[in-house]
């Protein structure tokens, strides 16, 4: 009798009080991250291969029109690299055939250590699935792990963070993890207790929704979140698990002597923005056009990344919904010369805006046409072309691309414009964590 006393108060104490039932059953299916599993039955592309620069995104069973943001966000202001959606169907619904060379659908498997009814969180199930992924294809370059239906890329973000920092970004609104808002105060008094909630309640918050660097660094921080998930694993259903965690693993220093260095990005000088919470007269909408804006820091540089946005907010209406307005039928196949009815393309007719879309598509002419020695083709060549010259898939018939148009909204969308602001101030990004 007093050994089964000692043990329930070594539970309460350690986990908190639920069930002994819910306790054997977790750690029955807990997931030993280290333990090697098939994640990818049919890899996109074979191991060492993938481009240096990736967007990550767990998608769930999200279609296309909820993903659209993300997907024309990156087609049009990442330069080079692939955005990679992973989901366990190996299918995102309505994605047009033409996005397809740069927008790389993943199919995965769920981990196989899991019953149903022992399935973390999907905010939490995500780490699973990006170390594995990350790992199986031996990735050497930079990665971009985001969520996937409220992210915005504004910039390239591969080209304006040329460090092997890791970069985590504090909320934008400034708030304190014991705050106004009571979620995270709440996420982390239910993973860690109140002690915990009271050591961290004023640090600011850090949000978990998005964060960058080199990969070999972002698998150490996610071996170093799922090692601590396995000591939570009570909490494991939570929504905000995944963000209790990351920032109870960064102001306890966990990550010192792990090779991590990270940066704090914040709304005055960091490029990320996370607008949730943040009141619209905080943020700097400067015009592009007299139909959309863009969203600056207040340092004047441009966000790359917006995070936690709504399509009825200033941020919706006035950025992320006249970008998506303006380029989405643009390279849906309005203008590239993928549309032109040519039997055989022809980089040499090819007008500069055509071959503009068609590298956000990924679409080179090197990537299209086999080159040829012949400079001087004959008319009667070329009208003799054939699609045997093109990659299979690369070549799109009129039925193809009007089909991919039906998936693009024709309403107009309302929005406002701000005044163009400046803040000359400048102040240096605060560097945390060592060797």
């Amino acid at each position: 009798m007093r050994r089964s006393a000692v043990l329930f108060v070594v539970l309460v104490s350690r986990f908190g009080i639920y069930s002994c039932q819910a306790l054997r059953g977790a750690a029955a299916h807990q997931l030993d991250f280290h333990e090697s599993y098939h994640v990818l039955p049919e890899p996109a592309l074979p191991a060492g291969s993938w481009p240096n620069n990736l967007v990550i995104g767990y998608v769930g069973g999200y279609t296309y029109d909820i993903l659209r943001p993300l997907i024309i966000g990156f087609l049009v202001n990442v330069k080079e690299g692939a955005l990679v959606l992973l989901t366990p169907s190996g299918d995102v619904p309505g994605l047009p055939s033409r996005f397809t060379k740069r927008v790389i659908v993943q199919k995965h498997e769920m981990p196989k250590q899991f019953s149903e009814e022992a399935l973390p969180h999907a905010v939490s199930l995500r780490f699973y699935v990006a170390r594995a992924f990350l790992t199986q294809i031996q990735h050497a370059g930079k990665a971009f792990i985001c969520d996937s239906r409220d992210v915005f890329i504004q910039k390239d973000m591969f080209e304006a963070f040329n460090d092997d920092y890791v970069h985590f970004p504090r909320e934008s609104g400034g708030y304190r993890i014991r705050g106004p808002f009571s979620l995270n105060s709440n996420w982390i008094t239910q993973c860690y207790g109140q002690e915990t909630l009271d050591a961290l309640g004023g640090h600011y918050v850090l949000n978990s929704g998005t964060f960058l660097g080199p990969s070999k660094l972002l698998l150490t921080y996610i071996d170093a979140m799922l090692e601590e998930l396995q000591h939570r694993w009570h909490c494991r259903r939570l929504h905000g698990t995944d963000q209790a965690i990351h920032n109870f693993l960064v102001y306890t220093g966990k990550f010192i002597g792990t090779g991590i260095q990270f940066s704090i990005e914040d709304l005055e000088v960091g490029k990320f923005a996370h607008v949730a919470w943040v009141h619209s007269a905080m943020l700097d909408f400067r015009a592009v056009s007299d139909e959309r804006a863009e969203l600056y820091n207040r340092v004047g540089d441009a966000f790359v990344a917006i995070h936690l946005w709504s399509p009825d907010s200033p941020v919706g209406q006035q950025v992320v919904l006249p970008f998506i307005q303006e380029f989405e039928p643009m390279l849906l196949g309005n203008t590239s010369s993928f549309d032109s009815g040519r039997a055989e393309f022809d980089p040499r007719h090819q007008t500069e805006e055509e071959a503009r879309v068609d590298a956000m598509l990924g679409l080179e002419s090197k990537d299209v046409v086999e080159a040829t020695d012949d400079a001087s083709l004959s008319a009667a060549d070329q009208q003799q072309g054939s699609q045997s010259d093109l990659h299979a898939g690369e070549q799109l018939s009129n039925p193809q691309v009007a089909s991919d148009q039906a998936a693009v909204h024709k309403e107009p969308l309302p929005h406002t414009r701000r005044p163009h602001r400046r803040n000359s101030r400048r102040a240096e990004i605060s560097r945390v964590g060592s060797n």
